[in-house]
C-alpha cells in the first residue's frame, strides 16, 4: 500500500524545517567566533599554532616512553613557545601600521 502524496510532502517539509533550525544556531555561534577572531587575532593565532604544535609533539613522541609529568611539561612549554612565536610575529605586523603623530 502506497502512502498518499500529500503525506509524503508534509513529512519532507517537516524535515526541511528541522534542518533549517540547526544552521540558525550554528550561524550565531560562528558569528561570535568570527567577532572574537577579529577583536583578538593574536589569541586565535596562538591557540591555532599551539594546537598544531601539540598535535605534532604527541604524534612524534608516540614511541618515546615519557612519564606523565614529563609529557605535561613538554606540552606546556610547547604552548608557551607558540605564544612567544605569535608575539614575535606580531612585532612585524605592528611595525607596518602608520603612526598618527
Amino acid at each position: 500500500m502506497e502512502k498518499p502524496l500529500t503525506l509524503l510532502v508534509l513529512k519532507s517539509a517537516r524535515k526541511r524545517n528541522k534542518k533549517r533550525q540547526a544552521p540558525f544556531l550554528s550561524s550565531i555561534v560562528m558569528n561570535n567566533i568570527k567577532r572574537f577572531a577579529r577583536i583578538h587575532p593574536n589569541i586565535v593565532a596562538w591557540a591555532a599554532m599551539a594546537f598544531g604544535m601539540v598535535i605534532i609533539l604527541l604524534v612524534m613522541s608516540r614511541g618515546v616512553y615519557l612519564l606523565p609529568g614529563q609529557m605535561a611539561v613538554l606540552i606546556v612549554s610547547t604552548m608557551l613557545l607558540a605564544g612567544a612565536s605569535v608575539w614575535i610575529i606580531s612585532w612585524e605586523s605592528d611595525s607596518h601600521t602608520p603612526n598618527n603623530s
